[in-house]
Protein backbone atom coordinates (compact mmCIF):
# COMPACT_ATOMS: atom_id res chain seq x y z
CA UNK A 1 0.00 0.00 0.00
CA UNK A 2 1.58 3.15 -1.34
CA UNK A 3 1.93 6.38 2.09
CA UNK A 4 -0.39 8.55 0.02
CA UNK A 5 -3.12 5.62 0.75
CA UNK A 6 -1.81 4.90 4.35
CA UNK A 7 -2.37 8.85 5.00
CA UNK A 8 -5.71 9.25 3.50
CA UNK A 9 -6.90 6.20 5.39
CA UNK A 10 -5.84 7.84 8.99
CA UNK A 11 -6.99 10.71 7.82
CA UNK A 12 -10.25 9.17 7.75
CA UNK A 13 -9.91 7.03 11.09
CA UNK A 14 -9.50 10.78 12.46
CA UNK A 15 -12.16 11.92 10.73
CA UNK A 16 -14.65 8.93 11.28
CA UNK A 17 -13.38 9.00 15.33
CA UNK A 18 -13.79 12.80 16.09
CA UNK A 19 -17.56 12.74 14.85
CA UNK A 20 -18.39 9.10 15.69
CA UNK A 21 -17.76 10.44 19.39
CA UNK A 22 -18.47 14.09 18.70
CA UNK A 23 -21.74 14.18 20.86
CA UNK A 24 -20.13 11.88 23.13
CA UNK A 25 -21.77 10.30 26.42
CA UNK A 26 -20.24 10.98 29.48
CA UNK A 27 -19.61 7.88 31.66
CA UNK A 28 -19.96 10.04 34.15
CA UNK A 29 -23.35 11.69 33.64
CA UNK A 30 -24.97 9.41 31.10
CA UNK A 31 -26.44 12.53 29.48
CA UNK A 32 -25.59 13.95 25.90
CA UNK A 33 -23.25 16.86 25.91
CA UNK A 34 -23.18 19.98 23.59
CA UNK A 35 -19.69 20.75 22.63
CA UNK A 36 -18.43 24.37 21.58
CA UNK A 37 -16.11 25.69 18.85
CA UNK A 38 -12.39 25.74 20.84
CA UNK A 39 -13.11 22.71 22.73
CA UNK A 40 -10.89 19.31 22.01
CA UNK A 41 -11.28 15.89 21.23
CA UNK A 42 -8.36 14.16 22.53
CA UNK A 43 -8.57 10.54 20.34
CA UNK A 44 -6.17 7.60 21.72
CA UNK A 45 -6.48 4.78 19.42
CA UNK A 46 -4.67 1.53 20.52
CA UNK A 47 -3.13 -1.74 19.17
CA UNK A 48 -2.81 -4.50 21.68
CA UNK A 49 0.06 -6.56 22.38
CA UNK A 50 -0.13 -10.42 21.03
CA UNK A 51 -1.47 -12.45 23.91
CA UNK A 52 -3.13 -9.71 26.04
CA UNK A 53 -6.65 -11.53 27.28
CA UNK A 54 -9.73 -9.88 27.34
CA UNK A 55 -9.67 -9.82 31.39
CA UNK A 56 -6.92 -7.73 30.58
CA UNK A 57 -8.58 -5.53 27.69
CA UNK A 58 -11.68 -5.14 29.80
CA UNK A 59 -9.13 -3.30 32.99
CA UNK A 60 -7.95 -1.20 30.05
CA UNK A 61 -11.40 0.03 29.71
CA UNK A 62 -12.56 0.23 32.71
CA UNK A 63 -9.21 2.77 33.75
CA UNK A 64 -10.18 4.82 30.49
CA UNK A 65 -13.79 5.49 32.13
CA UNK A 66 -12.26 6.58 35.27
CA UNK A 67 -10.34 9.39 33.50
CA UNK A 68 -13.99 10.61 32.75
CA UNK A 69 -13.63 12.31 36.34
CA UNK A 70 -10.52 14.34 35.75
CA UNK A 71 -10.92 18.36 36.19
CA UNK A 72 -11.74 19.88 32.79
CA UNK A 73 -12.99 16.89 31.02
CA UNK A 74 -16.36 17.44 29.47
CA UNK A 75 -17.07 14.11 27.65
CA UNK A 76 -15.42 10.93 27.55
CA UNK A 77 -16.11 7.88 25.31
CA UNK A 78 -14.03 4.15 25.08
CA UNK A 79 -15.08 1.72 22.59
CA UNK A 80 -13.65 -1.36 20.46
CA UNK A 81 -13.19 -1.55 16.92
CA UNK A 82 -16.14 -2.34 15.30
CA UNK A 83 -14.95 -4.46 11.64
CA UNK A 84 -15.68 -3.30 8.29
CA UNK A 85 -15.34 -4.48 4.94
CA UNK A 86 -14.75 -1.26 3.61
CA UNK A 87 -11.36 -0.83 2.03
CA UNK A 88 -11.12 3.18 3.42
CA UNK A 89 -12.06 1.86 7.27
CA UNK A 90 -9.22 0.64 9.38
CA UNK A 91 -10.14 -2.57 11.32
CA UNK A 92 -6.45 -3.32 12.66
CA UNK A 93 -7.08 -1.17 16.18
CA UNK A 94 -8.45 -2.59 19.22
CA UNK A 95 -9.70 0.36 21.50
CA UNK A 96 -10.53 4.24 20.50
CA UNK A 97 -10.69 6.66 23.39
CA UNK A 98 -11.96 10.15 22.66
CA UNK A 99 -11.61 12.96 25.95
CA UNK A 100 -12.88 15.85 25.28
CA UNK A 101 -12.10 19.29 26.95
CA UNK A 102 -12.63 22.68 26.94
CA UNK A 103 -9.45 24.28 25.44
CA UNK A 104 -5.49 23.87 25.38
CA UNK A 105 -4.80 24.75 28.98
CA UNK A 106 -7.70 21.79 29.89
CA UNK A 107 -6.19 19.52 27.55
CA UNK A 108 -2.13 20.51 29.19
CA UNK A 109 -3.95 19.93 32.65
CA UNK A 110 -5.82 16.64 31.77
CA UNK A 111 -1.84 15.15 30.18
CA UNK A 112 -0.17 16.51 33.21
CA UNK A 113 -2.59 15.16 36.12
CA UNK A 114 -1.31 12.45 38.43
CA UNK A 115 -4.09 10.18 37.63
CA UNK A 116 -3.48 9.57 34.06
CA UNK A 117 0.21 9.63 34.09
CA UNK A 118 -0.41 6.99 36.53
CA UNK A 119 -2.99 4.76 34.44
CA UNK A 120 -0.72 5.48 31.06
CA UNK A 121 1.86 4.44 33.63
CA UNK A 122 1.04 1.40 35.06
CA UNK A 123 -2.31 0.37 32.60
CA UNK A 124 -1.77 1.63 29.25
CA UNK A 125 1.74 1.07 28.22
CA UNK A 126 2.42 -2.23 29.26
CA UNK A 127 -0.46 -3.67 26.92
CA UNK A 128 -0.25 -1.25 24.15
CA UNK A 129 1.78 -2.32 21.26
CA UNK A 130 0.96 0.78 19.00
CA UNK A 131 -0.55 4.16 19.92
CA UNK A 132 -1.91 7.11 17.83
CA UNK A 133 -3.43 9.96 19.44
CA UNK A 134 -5.17 12.67 17.82
CA UNK A 135 -5.81 16.29 19.03
CA UNK A 136 -8.67 17.75 17.25
CA UNK A 137 -9.77 21.36 17.40
CA UNK A 138 -13.64 21.07 17.25
CA UNK A 139 -15.41 24.04 14.89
Amino acid sequence: MDSALISLKKYFILVFLSFLFLPGISVAEQKVKRYQPGNINHIVVVWFKQGIDSKTKKGFIESSKSLSNLPGVLGHSVGQMLPSDRVIVDSTFDVAVVVTVENKAALKAYLDHPTHKEIVKTVFRPVADKVLIYDVLLQ
